[in-house]
């Protein structure tokens, strides 16, 4: 009877705690880091690395909840990480020599242990501190760099074959090197741009069928009498066809033929597209930062047509993003900033979609916002709220003081009734109120969390 009891005690504690393990916040949430990252690596839902300054790195094991620090050796300001798979990476490091020409120092270091110890393979000058690296597996690394307007230094694209023993400089031009991706371990494409005084100004796409060792310049956009090509910052490819392409003064484009034509679908020339990810051809995100800061909203956009049209996703609670990883077409993380956390890595479970689900297409006699249920609440609740006619639909969570805190719908939305979840784990117990707007219609109740 005791070990009765007791199995039943230890099986109850487990649903408690899977119960708890499985559940997750929709939309973006920040993650808490233990530094200022420059960059991070994500190998599946558990496993990740971030890198900063003097040497920081530090690795996770839970998916971002926690972390454990790691020092790679020299106290050197880590660029760029990667890493192929669960035990072999390689960080791109570099520090200022103002004594020489070039300026920079730069070493490479690889782990082949999961980050417990660093070897430096590679030691070399360069011109510029601000590298990326990519691996394809434990032999082939590339690093790339925008690099300056220097006579045949304007930018590199390094390609090791040797696990980072020594770098071969694959293209030889006068362009800087600003995204890179690979569908395979064969097949993958650069962007560049040139704005040098002693070449063209240009923006070109180069694609590579092995591994890395030849490039074939397949798309180049020169100067015109009436424009200057933009520079693309972000590559974006889901098979060898089709690709999406992102760059300053809003410049957006997508390819149906592995890059030799691309379809203008430019967005406002006041931002700026830091960084792109599509899951499918017509869905995607965009990382936007603004160039007009008194009027301009940057942040996290989503489109559902290809780049025709983007909307901005209220859910994040960043401004600026620099970056995005994600392992598919739920999990994923992007790095960026925002005046109240400072530069940050947020995460999201649900593609970066709050959970709302339409619950019945039946158009209702008349809105309707629904008292949430259950009330009080720890830490989740459901909220159901009936659209009469489509259109768009904002509904939003604020504090005791009239404080926004979270926005949990904001789209366009066929007349129907709706369900979505609110998650307030990471706020304090007390009153609550949650108010939804559609057209002239307005609604406000009051909600309570017990902790």
């Amino acid at each position: 009877m005791k070990r009765l009891i007791l199995f039943s005690f230890l099986f109850l504690i487990c649903l408690v705690l899977n119960s708890s393990i499985t559940y997750s916040q929709s939309g973006w949430v920040v993650q808490s880091t233990p530094f200022i990252i420059s960059d991070f690596q994500f190998i599946n839902s558990q496993t990740g690395f971030i890198s900063g300054d003097q040497g920081k790195v530090a690795k996770t094991t839970d998916g971002g909840n926690s972390w454990s620090l790691i020092s790679i050796p020299l106290n050197l300001s880590v660029r760029g990480i990667y890493f192929s798979n669960l035990n072999t990476g390689v960080a791109i490091t570099y520090k200022q020599a103002p004594t020489q020409y070039p300026p920079f120092i730069k070493y490479l270091f690889k782990t082949t242990n999961g980050g417990l110890t660093w070897d430096s393979t590679f030691k070399d000058a360069g011109y510029v501190n601000d590298s990326k690296v990519y691996m394809l597996n434990k032999d082939t690394i590339l690093t790339l760099e925008d690099g300056w307007a220097d006579p045949g230094i304007i930018g590199m694209l390094n390609l090791s074959t040797n696990g980072g023993i020594t770098f071969n400089r694959v293209i030889n031009t006068f362009e800087g090197f600003y995204s890179l991706k690979f569908i395979n371990n064969k097949t993958g494409w650069v962007c560049t741009h040139s704005a040098s005084d002693f070449g063209p100004i240009s923006t070109g796409v180069y694609k590579t069928i092995n591994s890395g060792i030849n490039w074939n310049r397949i798309y180049i956009d020169s100067v015109s009498s009436t424009t200057i090509p933009t520079t693309i910052n972000s590559i974006s490819f889901l098979n060898n066809n089709t690709g999406f392409i992102g760059g300053a003064k809003g410049r957006f484009a997508k390819t149906t033929n592995s890059g030799l034509e691309w379809i203008d679908r430019n967005f406002s020339n006041r931002f700026s597209f830091a960084d792109i990810h599509f899951f499918d051809e017509f869905t995607g995100y965009a990382g936007i930062t603004r160039n007009n800061t008194l009027s301009d909203s940057s942040g996290i956009y989503r489109t559902t047509n290809a780049g025709i049209s983007w909307a901005k996703m209220t859910n994040s609670p960043l401004t600026s993003i620099y970056r995005f990883k994600f392992i598919n077409d739920l999990t994923g993380w992007a790095s960026g900033y925002s005046s109240s956390t400072g530069d940050a890595l947020i995460k999201t479970v649900t593609g970066g979609l709050t959970a709302v689900e339409q619950i019945s297409s039946i158009l209702p006699e008349k809105f309707s916002l629904k008292q949430n249920y259950p009330n009080p609440f720890n830490p989740t609740t459901k909220i159901n709220y009936d659209i009469q006619i489509s259109g768009d639909v904002s509904l939003k969570v604020y504090d005791a003081v009239g404080n926004e805190v979270e926005t949990l719908v904001n789209e366009n939305q066929n007349g129907g009734s709706y369900s979505v979840s609110f998650n307030a784990g990471n706020y304090p117990s007390g009153v609550y109120f949650y108010k939804l707007t559609a057209g002239s219609f307005s609604e406000t109740r009051k909600m309570l969390v017990v902790k």
